[in-house]
């Protein structure tokens, strides 16, 4: 009866387990990536090389170049390099050592490319030409990555589900994905790449989807429109970059119209991972959990077996107790004998109870265990010896080692002899650094200031005391955050920031960047740190050569007068959005603009005086244009406006009239004088009038010399000849 209970209890118990066990299998198979980390480090790679990332910042460089992008690409380079050194930590294979030093090349080359497009070399050069020109290799990158992601896949035990999903989805649309197809194609014209695109553009989508099966909140939901809406958007892409292309338009051309804001799909991107992180923290504390229901459950069946074990053993040892008064003599001799080895002997122990006959055989085993207890006693003996002469030779090695310290210590007297030695000659490198023009400052890491030249005072404005005082460099950069170098906020919390930033960037090696301080002065920076941790930085005064730059910049493609676009920008804003127009089926406008009486002015009131209405005049055409109007001035009194996304003629002729009643208001002179003017406008129509930019200027300006011949002070739109008229209007009705 008691055996059924046991047996009933038992089975219960392992049923219980079993429970346990298929409750936690799904959320053990989850929290299996965490413990698994060459799928967490691929994943990584293809995060950081892929979609917004290395190799996606560094294509827009080549498209857009800018500083703020060459900037991104040196931070994902060090987040890069600091994945890579995560994996060589591992046990790694010889084909994924080979894979990881294809990748470390590549991501050399790169950094090297992007430090030759920001110094300028291939400036005013076309983007198809700077990348032909950079040796990167970005398919030799992708095939590296890919064997890694292979490699790790075979060692993984939990590579699907929805982190598997989630690396699926990078793949298609990051590194050798739909974006970098796309980029490339504008690059290098092969329409192979934008296939390619495409395919990957309906794997991502179908991933998509799996993904929206697994979201458990409103907040991943969200993310998932966001990227869905984001990838959806660049089948359009795709394919207008697959006809302007056929048009012969440029990569900058094309790469300009497409340009998609890509931020808001890579912060819901983040958001997913940072949900799936925590869904593997909560599978790997469910499965914590689980662990310790069977540890208990199990601990409950080892006390429900071994009670009633115990209980039959207490009983045994009752009647042992009860017994052993009447034959203790018996048993003191038993024992004697045991301890001489007498036990060989065969006793008879027939005149016993039962229960003391039946220790006969564990006599026997208790005899044979005294025997084994001499036979180690003499191998002890023999491990004494052993260890005897294992002191003598620990004494040699001792006597060895004494010799030794006398040697380092005369080492020590040399170095130090060396190390004054070579304090006389850092004071002679002390003078030579302070002649520099340039700013050199080191400090431990971002601890304690330990050099400074001469220059640096000077140049960051403070003083040669205020460092002498044992200052860090957070001490420093709290200082000029107080002044206001980085911007309004908390100082400590704006220093903090700038400095994680810093330690971030300087992973990928020497960091340079200009900064420009709030009395105007602007420094070309330079920094590296060192193995040991020691951070140097330069510092050199560009200031004016950056107001060069500016100034150039600025005359270039504005009007130095009014501050409006010239025609060298007007030129390449008007062809672009035409195209567009094309593109987009909607019609576009080309006003020329000219003033009524401005001359009288000018010659009554002189040349300031005209200057001055000019500024109103464009303030106020400012003002009444769209966000998505175009106003530029193109000659003394001559102004012309480019208007997009209208219907038709009439939006223009409503706007031209507007703007004319705006203009006619009266301008008051800076020394009080008022003065009139009024306008004449012409309006030219894409693509009724033409699709070309210059003809239809030329077109404009005639409908303008119409309007000053009705008058002035009135809006005359271009009407073609009767025979042309009828041929557009011919054209209109087939194209619908």
């Amino acid at each position: 009866m008691r055996m059924s209970i046991l047996a009933i209890m038992l089975s219960a118990g392992l049923f219980g387990m079993l429970l346990i066990l298929d409750r936690t299998k799904e959320q053990w198979d989850r929290a299996g990536v965490l413990h698994d980390p060459r799928p967490l480090i691929v994943s990584r790679l293809r995060h950081h090389l892929g979609y917004g990332g290395v190799v996606h910042n560094f294509l827009n460089s080549i498209l857009r170049p800018d500083a703020e992008r060459q900037e991104d690409t040196a931070i994902d380079l060090g987040a890069v390099r600091g994945t890579l050194l995560y994996y060589d930590s591992l046990d790694i294979s010889p084909m994924e050592r080979s894979s990881r030093i294809i990748i470390a090349e590549e991501l050399d080359r790169i950094y090297v490319a992007a430090r030759r497009i920001e110094s300028g070399e291939f400036k005013g050069r076309a983007p198809e030409d700077v990348f032909r020109s950079l040796d990167v290799d970005l398919d030799a990158l992708a095939a590296a990555v890919d064997t890694l992601a292979k490699i790790s896949a075979g060692t993984s035990t939990a590579s699907s589900g929805y982190h598997g999903l989630l690396s699926d989805f990078e793949a298609a649309i990051g590194l050798n994905g739909m974006i970098q197809n796309l980029k490339l194609f504008l690059l290098t014209g092969d329409t192979q790449l934008l296939e390619d695109a495409e395919t990957c553009l309906d794997r991502a989508l179908t991933i998509l989807g799996a993904l929206r099966q697994h979201a458990t909140s409103v907040a991943e939901a969200e993310a998932l429109f966001v990227i869905h809406d984001t990838i959806s958007t660049y089948r359009h892409a795709i394919r207008v970059a697959g006809d302007m292309t056929r048009d012969g338009a440029s990569a900058a051309e094309i790469d300009a119209v497409i340009r998609i804001n890509d931020v808001p799909a890579i912060s819901a991107y983040a958001t997913l991972l940072g949900f799936e992180k925590l869904r593997l923290m909560e599978s790997t504390a469910t499965v914590a959990s689980g662990f310790k229901q069977l540890e208990w459950t199990m601990i409950g069946l080892v006390l429900f077996v071994l009670l009633p074990m115990i209980t039959e053993f207490g009983s045994f040892c009752l009647s042992l107790i009860t017994g052993l008064p009447d034959w203790e003599r018996k048993l003191s001799d038993a024992a004697s004998d045991l301890a001489h080895e007498e036990l060989h002997k065969v006793h008879d122990f027939s005149s016993l109870p039962s229960e003391f006959a039946n220790l006969e055989t564990p006599f026997g085993l208790i005899r044979n265990t005294i025997r084994h207890r001499r036979e180690t006693a003499l191998q002890d003996q023999v491990q004494v010896a052993a260890v005897t002469s294992e002191n003598e030779r620990f004494h040699s090695e001792l006597e060895a080692l004494r010799i030794e310290q006398d040697m380092t210590r005369e080492r020590a007297r040399t170095a130090h002899q060396r190390a004054v030695e070579a304090v006389n000659d850092g004071k002679t490198l002390s003078s030579v650094m302070d002649s520099l023009s340039h700013g050199i400052l080191a400090s431990r890491g971002i601890g304690e200031i330990v050099f400074w030249n001469s220059g640096v005072p000077e140049l960051i404005g403070v003083s040669p005391e205020w460092l002498s005082g044992g200052r860090t460099l957070r001490d420093l950069i709290i200082y000029l955050a107080s002044r206001g170098e980085y911007g309004q906020g908390d100082p400590v919390v704006i220093a903090d920031a700038a400095l994680d930033r810093l330690e971030e960037r300087l992973g990928a090696g020497v960091v340079s960047s200009d900064h420009k301080f709030a009395n105007g002065r602007v420094l070309a920076l330079e920094m590296s740190k060192s193995t040991s941790g020691l951070i140097v930085f330069s510092a050199a005064d560009v200031t004016e050569h950056h107001e060069q730059v500016e100034a150039m910049q600025q005359q270039a493609t504005s009007d130095p007068l009014t501050g409006l676009p010239n025609r060298v920008a007007l030129d390449e804003f008007t062809t672009a959005m035409l195209k567009h127009s094309e593109r987009s089926g909607e019609v576009a406008a080309i006003m020329a603009i000219d003033l009524d009486g401005f001359k009288p002015i000018n010659d009554t009131h002189g040349h300031h005086a005209g200057d001055e209405l000019l500024r109103v005049i464009a303030t106020r055409m400012q003002e009444e244009a769209r966000e998505t109007d175009f106003v530029a001035r193109v000659g003394g009194d001559e102004f012309i406006i480019v208007l997009l996304h209208l219907e038709d003629g009439n939006g223009a002729l409503r706007f031209g009239q507007r703007l004319l009643r705006a203009i006619e208001m009266p301008v008051t002179l800076e020394d009080g004088t008022e003065v009139h003017v009024s306008a004449s406008a012409g309006i030219s129509l894409f693509p009724y009038h033409g699709r070309e930019a210059q003809p239809l200027c030329v077109l404009a300006d005639m409908a303008l010399y119409e309007a000053k011949g009705k008058g002035r002070n009135a809006v005359v739109m271009y009407e073609l000849p009767e025979t042309q008229a009828v041929n557009v209007l011919t054209a209109a009705s087939s194209a619908s």
